[in-house]
């Protein structure tokens, strides 16, 4: 039996239970849908990723200090693709199909784009990665991104993705859709990937020279190796498409993939499959099995894909045509809710599930926002804290209720936040003793958001910068990230001199990330920047007030296009 990695193809992307089937054109279809996600983005070591920028459509927005991104009321195309940068890190992305009026929980890992070695570029040689895989550069064949041959030292960036990683899902760009040579859109399973970037000792971008090849080696798990065909495909991740297509292959040699690329991104070794739809609803005795995650295993292969639910505990994708298929449901803490068997499919299908609360030990917390007037805050969400465990759950667009049901892992302390987005206001930290049922009745959201400046630049769009400090430093106030930073970051840093309440007037720049991935630099000169501090708090207390001005785009010491903007500041004071 072959062994090929399991993928949904649409990274099983939610549906509404009572929606019929859309049509599956993942590319062309129009579905007019409004939806809103909660994005969590972490590093490899399992921490969060602040500060990463996420970006749909043309809305962008940095994660929090938790690592997460809420984005609301998206109106997007029947396939999202969602992209997530930060500085000194891989692509990485997910495609989708966005429901109507529901919320979808996406989980992204970055891969760090640290270099692992360096090479002569008129020498060649072998860059082991890993054990997982490796390259082979012949001599002379790197040329700068214009098509000019390069000489000097090469700079390789790499990370492998093996077919058996638990976090292949959150790790790998798009949803392993992919478009084969014959122009079919197929579901791919992986026997493993790899990320390759090349800069030059300049830091600038390097391809491979036309008409060469760098040779690509990559491991096979074990337990696919028995059933791993003679040659495999080649697809590589077509980053402004946002899919996979097919280019060359790769033959099995021992327990490895041995095959050649003319260029470099993300490779994968896959097989393709014929696509049937699927679609699934889990539900508890008292409501929905929101966020729980939801996996498929082909039986005949072995191998699984995970995903997400949605808020209404349901989940949407493509799946192989005619397999048996093992479907098992985990809860937040990781413990099993379902294991059975479904399929084979040869026509599109719908699986309805229930779930033991009682034996999972969900815990079920409701509540209602309001503000200080005691009017219902229905643009934001809310945050249920048990342990290390989080959980995220929309406001009620007509009466700011909200409901959670989560699986705990220990038996303790509940804390609920709720966040206004529109106003920039959360609420204190409500603490509960550990029930299986809370009804935490109105919470106020009065406090100011902290810890975070934000910025309407008018013409580019709201920008959040979280976490920035405020510093003392010789009479002047510093806030903010300095400039000695990445130029492929996005910070934000002013200087004003004072020290208390009042007006000033400061220097400022600000480095933004645009949707379309290109980033902006933008300062105020010679102190234009109108600075109104309404609060100056001693070490560890917040500098907060309001910004305001024009800046101008600047490029290479030239002043460019000015733009306006206001914001708000709420700095931590560290010196």
């Amino acid at each position: 039996m072959k062994q090929y990695l399991l993928v949904l193809a649409v990274l099983l992307s939610v549906l509404s239970c009572n929606q019929d089937l859309l049509d599956f054109n993942l590319f062309d279809a129009k579905s007019d849908a409004v939806f809103s996600a909660f994005v969590e983005v972490f590093y490899e070591d399992g921490n969060p990723a602040k500060n990463a920028l996420v970006i749909v459509d043309k809305i962008s927005v940095l994660t929090d200090a938790s690592g997460m991104a809420y984005i609301k009321d998206i109106e997007m195309d029947s396939s999202v693709y969602l992209v997530v940068s930060k500085g000194d890190y891989f692509h990485a992305s997910r495609r989708f199909t966005p429901i109507k009026n529901e919320a979808q929980y996406i989980k992204v890992v970055l891969l760090s784009a640290e270099p692992i070695g360096q090479l002569q570029a008129q020498d060649g040689g072998v860059m082991i990665i890993d054990e997982n895989a490796e390259l082979d550069f012949p001599p002379n064949a790197i040329q700068y991104a214009n098509g000019l041959s390069y000489f000097g030292t090469v700079s390789v960036s790499a990370k492998s993705i093996a077919a058996n990683d638990p976090d292949m899902s959150f790790k790998m760009p798009g949803d392993l859709m992919g478009e084969a040579l014959d122009g079919e859109t197929v579901a791919l399973g992986s026997m493993g990937m790899v990320a390759v970037e090349l800069r030059g000792q300049h830091g600038e971008v390097l391809q491979v020279k036309t008409g060469m090849q760098v040779g690509l080696t990559i491991r096979v798990p074990t337990e696919q190796q028995a059933s791993a065909p003679a040659t495999i495909p080649l697809w590589y991740f077509d980053e402004d498409a946002g899919i996979w297509k097919e280019e060359g292959e790769a033959t099995f040699i021992l327990d490895k993939y041995v095959g050649y690329v003319s260029h470099f991104s993300y490779w994968n070794c896959d097989a393709s499959f014929s696509l049937v739809e699927w679609n699934a609803s889990f539900y508890y005795e008292s409501g929905p099995a929101s966020n729980v995650t939801v996996c498929i295993t082909i039986i005949s292969l072995n191998t699984t894909r995970c995903a997400y639910a949605n808020n209404q505990g349901e989940v949407r994708g493509s799946i192989p045509a005619g397999e048996r298929l093992l479907l098992e449901v985990y809860d937040k803490c990781g413990a099993p809710a379902f294991s059975g068997e479904i399929g084979p499919f040869s026509e599109p299908a719908t699986t309805y599930q229930s779930l033991d609360e009682e034996s999972l030990g969900v815990l079920s917390v409701t509540g209602k926002a309001v503000d200080c007037n005691g009017h219902a805050v229905v643009n934001g969400y809310a945050i249920v804290r048990i342990g290390a465990l989080t959980s995220y759950a929309e406001l009620d667009k007509s009466n700011g209720a909200f409901e959670i049901r989560a699986a705990h892992c220990v038996e303790d302390e509940v804390l609920i936040t709720i966040v206004d987005v529109e106003e920039s206001r959360h609420s204190f930290i409500q603490k509960y003793e550990y029930s299986n049922t809370i009804n935490a009745g109105s919470i106020s959201v009065c406090d100011p958001v902290r810890d975070q400046i934000v910025i309407d630049v008018e013409g580019l769009g709201k920008f959040v910068f979280h976490e920035v400090p405020a510093r003392l430093v010789r009479g002047y106030t510093s806030i903010g990230i300095p400039d000695s930073v990445p130029i492929n970051t996005a910070y934000i840093s002013m200087q004003f001199e004072g020290q208390s309440q009042g007006n000033f007037n400061a220097w400022m720049t600000v480095n933004l990330e645009l949707p379309d991935g290109e980033f902006i630099n933008i300062r105020g000169k010679e102190r234009g920047v109108n600075v109104f501090i309404a609060n100056y708090g001693e070490v560890g207390d917040y500098v907060i007030g309001t910004i305001s001005g024009t800046l101008k785009e600047y490029n290479s010491g030239t002043d460019g296009k000015e733009y306006e903007f206001n914001g708000t500041i709420s700095a931590l004071r560290e010196r």
